[in-house]
């Protein structure tokens, strides 16, 4: 499968709030994200600032 690590920036620290993410979308000013397992975590007005495949992190940002 191709899970990513998902990391959020906030304050400009990056720390990782999620270990296998399988769907990550940004939807009406927030980000939601689902694990591998179901769970659904969401992140009122984070964006998608990158996506880097070749090391399978996702970050998203909150300003």
């Amino acid at each position: 499968m191709c899970e990513s690590k998902l990391y959020l920036l906030e304050n400009g620290q990056r720390t990782k709030v999620m270990d296998e993410a399988i769907l990550v979308r940004e939807k009406e000013g927030k980000v939601v994200a689902v694990g591998v397992l179901g769970e659904r975590r969401e992140f009122e007005g984070a964006r998608i600032v990158e996506i880097d495949m070749d090391r399978h992190s996702i970050t998203i940002a909150r300003e």
